[in-house]
């Protein structure tokens, strides 16, 4: 069996600096007919069409699908991860899944801030319907955590709301969870991460220093 691999360890969106549905298809098409793709996703969310595009893409992409949550499926990313076929949508023991009503930040007239509203009612109705459709939760109860704000759940959560199918084990999160655009990040996340990218920035000055010195 042929197998391709995905990282989705970043923003989604070309309005993030994060990984846009064109990065997406150079990927897919640059691993040639595969049997199955891995898709890893460790991502803050970001743009809601290109995330509800990636999504498409690789849905109606004829491999099987297993995607695992290494970090934290915020947002939109959260709806990329859908696109796992039943079955095979792994969290590790220590990842998140955030969900919540999509938002927008707009300056404008009071007739372009009730179209951006309605825009917006038609958006939650399409990710409540897609949360519900695959973990046969009631989109009435996908409303509710909504009615929460940014309504995060760990890997065992995630499973017991159907939104996630197996727990895999701990893996060190990425640094792409910052979550500095995000509400309410938990707090254990925003160490881990802040540790992470303190690891990273002095590994980094180190090089530096020894490149000067050669």
């Amino acid at each position: 069996m042929k197998t391709g691999e995905l990282f989705i360890y970043d923003a989604i969106g070309a309005a993030f600096n994060g990984i846009t549905p064109k990065d997406i298809a150079d990927s897919l098409r640059s691993m040639g007919p595969v049997d199955q793709i891995n898709v890893r996703i460790n991502s803050p969310g970001g743009d809601v069409f290109d995330g509800h595009t990636i999504y498409k893409q690789l849905r109606r992409h004829p491999a099987k699908k297993r995607v695992d949550v290494d970090g934290g499926a915020c947002s939109i990313a959260s709806v990329v991860a859908m696109c796992a076929d039943p079955g095979q949508l792994y969290m590790a023991e220590n990842a998140w899944m955030m969900i919540h009503e999509p938002w927008t930040k707009l300056t404008g007239t009071a007739a372009e801030f009730r179209c951006r509203a309605d825009l917006l009612e038609k958006m939650g109705v399409q990710i409540v319907d897609l949360y519900a459709s695959r973990s046969g939760v009631s989109a009435d109860e996908i409303r509710g955590m909504f009615a929460q704000g940014e309504y995060w759940m760990n890997s065992r959560e995630a499973v017991a709301a159907g939104l996630a199918d197996r727990i895999t084990s701990d893996l060190a999160i990425a640094a792409h969870i910052a979550g500095d655009w995000l509400g309410d990040v938990p707090e254990m996340i925003r160490q881990r991460n802040l540790a992470i990218v303190d690891r990273e920035t002095k590994a980094k000055e180190a090089r530096v220093l020894l490149d000067k010195t050669l």
